[in-house]
């Protein structure tokens, strides 16, 4: 999948794309989790796997090496027509961000439920706050 503009490329072939030197190309595996943090926000860029699940961990603490850490562990299943993101948490160090945000790539995002409550969304992203599961209807 194209990093910058979402669209899907066929794996084990040979693609040609520009490179412009404004933006690299940048291609992420089907079944990746990016996160990414901006002005305090965490961005988890979701690329769906096909089928079944992917997951990534975070890694949080002061930096100094001692004292209170946090992990934050971020498990996508697949199902045939959408998504479950669930968040997990271990650690005392408090969450280092102010919002989360998630963005979905390569598929068009109708519906969002946060920990089983109808959320708002915008696009394909959702904003808010910590959760422990949301549901993501997708299209293609």
């Amino acid at each position: 999948m194209d990093f910058w503009n979402g669209n899907l490329l066929e794996g084990a072939t040979e693609v040609s794309l520009g490179a412009p030197l404004e933006t690299i190309p940048v291609l992420v595996k089907a079944g990746s989790i990016l996160p990414m943090e901006d002005y305090q926000e965490l961005t988890l860029h979701l690329y769906p796997p096909l089928a079944g699940t992917c997951e990534t961990s975070i890694y949080s603490d002061a930096g100094d090496g001692y004292g209170d850490w946090r992990l934050d562990h971020f498990k996508v299943i697949r199902f045939e027509h959408g998504l479950d993101l669930i968040w997990r948490e271990e650690g005392g160090f408090s969450f280092p961000y102010i919002r989360v945000k998630v963005q979905v790539h390569g598929f068009e995002l109708q519906q969002v439920w946060v920990d089983e409550v109808v959320a708002e969304h915008k696009e394909n992203e959702w904003k808010g706050d910590r959760f422990q599961k949301i549901y993501l209807l997708l299209s293609h």
